[in-house]
């Protein structure tokens, strides 16, 4: 068990029961829990140091760490229990982050745990996300995604709907969502239930990904099903699955979202599948439009045959991590999967005769059930051919949450895209190091009251997010500024990478590419003052004046013009940019 926050003298715990996440109130062990002391066990060989760990103003589990695009001065904490908070935020002090401000007003994270269709119960949310994400907009500008959390209740199967929001901060208060800023559900209703819920984003270019955890506990089993794996025969065919949950799903570029005003507007109108006059939960189950549509506007199947996806990370390369426990057996370890494609599936059973299929046994129609599936498998989902074994399992009961890696410039070039993956039960509440090639692993920091999320920040260090505290990983590198060749030196090779990229926005790419291609002081663009801390840093490195006898060759006066009409023109447009905030 594991402390969540303090709220009017009640202590709640974070219980992991079957697979089952459920708050219930034991003050006195989740108090002794939060006093566990946290032991830099593996430092990957001088790499890593422990930076201390903050707990002011952080309340609730920390879901999933984030850095708005261009900005390295402010990290932003989705929590379970605690909204969203702004920190400042500097990995060069101890207390790292500081100045607490909420980033999202409470009206909107607290917005989940809507009564689904069919449902007769519920309490609302419990101001949180599990998943934040941030995406630059060609016409919305700096865009917050999160998802108002579910409240977990235990065995709770009662059928709830989640949303997924987008916000920003148009009137520059300082608050997404606020005031005359956009504020949209743009998908209305994921069916959940307490035992797992929409979990961590992840943006790379235009697209959002978007791991949901299954409903039941167990994958849909009948009792017979349960008991012919080794489980206990229990019954958790109800409330079923649906198309999104225990998947990966995806809007492929939410750059086509141009309706910022309509509800749903990257959801499906699910209609009477059932022929009952009613749209209840029984047609969300059997609606197999998140399989068939090809729109790019839609939130979409990216992939499929997990259980309680929650961690979600994509590297360098562009390849994309899911892990996933597989609590309801403990013969059954929880698993890391890479290199998860579109419509590959990824092996966890859910229930019937259809291997890897969503649906469950006992739909009020079998024969929809057959045809929906029929759909799925026609688009290219549940093909055995496309079956993924896990990459490597990290343990048994252990609740494999968030995953990052580590930056090409490592001091240890042999960790180069190697993992870190946070644990948060039974052996874990730990930081695994995980070797991208052979899948060794090596537990670096343990003592933690709580691991749900690994964050890189844009300087390459680790943000591990406990319960009411985040912990500092800081990383060693050889990184040179300047040097965007990545050869150790800063030489006319950089200047050529650095005068093609000129003048360019790199919102949209990850802090360590967007310092690659010259983003020197990593806001976001290539300007002005990256020019002059590169011509400082070429200057360090090959003496005064070398950089003047650099662009003096070979049309010292067509450059020499063309950088100085460059200066001016960017000066001007960096004017304009500050009179409007």
């Amino acid at each position: 068990m594991i402390a969540v926050n303090s709220m009017n003298s009640a202590v709640f715990c974070l219980l992991r029961t079957s697979g089952l996440l459920a708050l219930i109130s034991l003050a006195s062990v989740c108090v002794a829990e939060r006093s566990l002391a946290q032991t830099l066990v593996n430092d990957l060989n001088g790499t890593l140091t422990l930076g201390g760990s903050v707990t002011n103003g952080l309340t609730g589990i920390v879901g999933q760490v984030a850095f708005a695009p261009g900005d390295s001065q402010h990290a932003y904490v989705g929590t379970f229990g605690g909204g969203v908070t702004r920190f400042d935020y500097d990995p060069t002090s101890a207390n790292f982050l500081s100045n607490p401000v909420t980033a999202v007003p409470t009206s909107i994270t607290e917005l989940g745990g809507v009564i689904g269709t069919g449902g007769t119960d519920g309490d609302g949310g419990f101001n949180g996300t599990l998943g934040l994400a941030f995406h630059q907009d060609p016409t919305l500008g700096t865009v917050m995604y999160l998802a108002p959390a579910v409240r977990f209740r235990a065995r709770d199967m009662e059928p709830l709907l989640q949303p997924i929001v987008r916000v920003n901060d148009a009137n520059g208060d300082g608050i997404f969502g606020n005031g005359g800023d956009l504020n949209q559900s743009i998908v209305s209703g994921i069916a959940v239930t307490s035992v797992h819920q929409v979990n961590q984003f992840q943006i790379r270019d235009d697209s959002l990904y978007v791991g949901v955890g299954s409903r039941t506990q167990n994958g849909g089993q009948t009792a017979a099903q349960h008991q012919a794996i080794g489980g206990t025969g229990v019954d958790q065919s109800d409330p079923g699955e649906t198309a999104y949950t225990g998947s990966l799903n995806f809007i492929e570029d939410l750059t086509t979202l141009t309706d910022t005003s309509t509800s749903n507007v990257a959801g499906f109108t699910v209609s009477d599948l059932t022929g009952d006059s009613t749209v209840d939960d029984d047609d969300v189950r059997a609606d197999a439009q998140p399989f068939t549509s090809t729109s790019p506007s839609k939130l979409r199947v990216f992939s499929t045959g997990f259980r309680n996806n929650y961690g979600l990370g994509i590297d360098d390369a562009g390849e994309i991590w899911v892990s996933f426990n597989e609590n309801e057996n403990p013969n059954m370890p929880d698993e890391l999967h890479r290199n998860v494609t579109f419509q590959s599936d990824h092996g966890f059973f859910k229930g019937n005769d259809i291997v890897g299929d969503w649906k469950v046994s006992g739909d009020e129609d079998g024969s929809l059930q057959v045809n929906s599936s029929q759909l799925a498998i026609d688009a290219g989902y549940f093909v055995p051919a496309n079956s993924v074994a896990p990459f490597v399992t990290v343990g048994n009961n252990v609740a494999a949450g968030g995953l990052d890696f580590f930056q090409p410039d490592v001091a240890d070039p042999s960790l180069a895209g190697d993992v870190l993956l946070a644990r948060n039960s039974g052996s874990g509440r730990d930081v695994l190091y995980i070797d991208r090639e052979t899948g060794n692993t090596s537990v670096v920091l343990e003592g933690l009251t709580s691991a749900l999320d690994v964050t890189r920040d844009p300087f390459g260090n680790f943000l591990a997010g406990g319960n009411g505290a985040i912990s500092l990983l800081r990383v060693s590198n050889n990184s040179v500024l300047g040097d965007l060749s990545g050869n150790g030196e800063v030489g006319v090779e950089d200047w050529v990478i650095f005068r093609t990229n000129l003048d360019s926005d790199v919102f949209n790419d990850a802090f360590y590419e967007a310092f690659m291609k010259g983003d020197l002081d990593r806001d976001a663009d290539i300007d002005i003052d990256d020019f002059g801390l590169f011509k400082e840093a070429y200057e360090n490195e090959n003496g005064p004046g070398s950089f003047a006898a650099l662009v003096a060759v070979p049309e010292p006066t067509s450059l020499g013009l063309a950088l100085l009409a460059w200066s001016v023109l960017r000066l001007r447009r960096r004017s304009r940019r500050g009179l409007a905030v």
